[in-house]
C-alpha cells in the first residue's frame, strides 16, 4: 500500500506573494486617503483665498471713486498694494492693483472726445 503524506501549512514563497497582495492594496488606499485629504486642504485654502478677495472687493466698492487708489500708487489712495494675512492657519498675500483705465467710446489717448483719458478705474485684486 502507497501512502501519500500531504503537507499543511502555508510555504514562504505563498506569504511572500500574500504579504506583497496586502501591501499594495495598502499603499493604494493610502495614496488614495493621502490624496483625497490633499484635496480638501487644497479647497479650503482655495475657499479662504476667494473670502479674501470678496472682502477686499466690496471694501474698496464701499469706497468713495476719489479715494480708490494704493498707496504710492497712480492713482493714489490709502489702500495697501500688498498685505500678508492668516485666515484659518493659512498664511495670503494680498495684492491690490488698480489703475486708470481709458473708455474706447469717447476716443483713446490723443483722439478722446473729452480730453480726459482716465475715464474709469480697473481693480485687480
Amino acid at each position: 500500500m502507497i501512502t501519500i503524506s500531504r503537507q499543511r501549512g502555508v510555504g514562504f514563497v505563498d506569504t511572500i506573494i500574500g504579504v506583497a497582495i496586502l501591501a499594495i492594496v495598502f499603499f493604494g488606499i493610502f495614496g488614495a486617503f493621502r490624496l483625497g485629504v490633499q484635496l480638501v486642504a487644497d479647497a479650503k485654502a482655495r475657499g479662504g483665498a476667494t473670502a479674501l478677495v470678496n472682502e477686499k472687493m466690496e471694501f474698496i466698492r464701499s469706497l468713495p471713486y476719489d479715494e480708490v487708489g494704493t498707496e504710492g500708487g497712480i492713482p493714489s489712495g490709502d489702500i495697501p498694494q500688498e498685505e500678508s494675512i492668516t485666515l484659518n492657519g493659512i498664511s495670503y498675500t494680498r495684492r491690490v492693483f488698480i489703475q486708470y483705465k481709458d473708455a474706447p467710446q469717447d476716443g483713446t489717448g490723443d483722439d478722446d472726445e473729452n480730453g480726459i483719458t482716465e475715464d474709469y478705474k480697473v481693480v485687480k485684486v
